[in-house]
């Protein structure tokens, strides 16, 4: 039983193929004029969303108005706020701003989205020596390569996501569509300070302008728990919440949400250093993981309690129960 804690890293570099390669939107300034159809991007509830600037003819008490002005001396702050206005709504909200750090905004359901592979380059001043990526779309390839200036390259580890334990029968290998895994956690980097790490992600070898999409990146130090007991058990329950539509209304979505709970040995001299490794991470999501090799035991998201149990003088046991980190907006399960 491991967990990745999160550490900072320098995100050096992203290479990726943006599935709306037209015009680079940028994001709103009040000291702009725009011009009708012109577009922008503005936050709602810390979420990028893309804007068109969509002014009527004619406003009463103001006459014709030009088709190009300054909204801010009008009635028109930012696209954020005009959202709520419904009879002077003149910022069109159009859909979300792809964003390509959406895999390091802690929100799962966020994806960075890309027609092609994906390649990250990293630095660290400090020890990394774990990286999860979760809830992945269409990813069948990952490759992670570490150095260092002084040594050059000192770990190249590939990984293959198709799953393969589901296939029972000749048919299913060479005719049913290949399932791919959500989650790749690997806790074996070298424990190297100043590093490098590059993280190519890759699709269909066959279609390489193929979409695929990662929801969330975390690296850090890999800490050993203990030793999981059979018995770790995960419930999957649906839970509901409400976001901001395009029009300024509430509309309700729904996930799985994951809850796990773990039954760990943990060597009775350690009981302290786990009770204080967890402490540290009562409001910070962390990557759980009870198995390398069996995701249903990889949970993204903070604990719900635990329990220390003095059972003996040499091993004790901590019982663990992990809550997945939810979308933001408004709860309702």
């Amino acid at each position: 039983m491991q967990i990745i804690v999160p550490q900072d890293v320098v995100l050096k570099d992203l290479s990726m193929a943006y599935p709306h390669p037209e015009e680079e939107i940028p994001q709103y300034d009040h000291h702009n004029v725009y011009a009708a159809g012109s577009k922008c991007y503005d936050f709602i509830g810390g979420e990028p969303y893309v804007f068109v600037w969509s002014p009527p003819d004619s406003v009463p008490g103001h006459g014709t108005l030009e088709k190009s002005w300054y909204p801010h001396e009008h009635y028109v702050t930012s696209p954020s706020e005009i959202i709520w206005n419904v009879e002077e709504k003149w910022w069109l909200r159009i859909g979300k701003l792809i964003d390509e750090f959406a895999m390091f905004d802690q929100a799962v359901e966020t994806q960075t989205v890309s027609n092609g592979a994906i390649t990250l380059q990293f630095f660290s001043a400090e020890k990394i020596t774990g990286i999860a990526l979760i809830n992945l779309t269409g990813v069948k390839k990952i490759k992670v390569v570490v150095s260092t200036e002084a040594e050059g390259e000192v770990y190249r580890r590939e990984e293959d996501l198709i799953y393969r334990s589901g296939i029972t029968n000749f048919y299913q290998w060479f005719f049913a569509p290949l399932k791919t895994k959500s989650e790749l956690v690997l806790t074996d980097l070298p424990p190297y300070l100043d590093v490098n790490i590059t993280v190519e992600i890759s699709g269909d070898e066959q279609d390489v302008d193929a979409p695929l999409a990662v929801g969330e990146c975390i690296c850090g130090e890999a800490v050993y728990l203990g030793a999981l007991r059979y018995g770790a058990s995960s419930e999957y329950k649906k839970w509901k919440y409400r976001v901001l539509g395009a029009e300024g209304e509430l509309i309700e979505k729904m996930v799985v949400k994951q809850t796990t709970s773990y039954d760990i040995n943990v060597k009775t001299r350690r009981l302290g250093y786990v009770k204080r490794i967890l402490q540290t991470l009562e409001d910070i999501p962390t990557v759980f993981i009870g198995s390398e090799k069996n995701e249903t035991t990889i949970v993204y998201g903070v604990f719900e309690k635990f329990n220390l149990v003095l059972d003996g003088y040499t091993v004790s046991r901590c019982n663990l129960i992990v809550e997945e980190r939810l979308p933001e907006g408004e709860k309702n399960g």
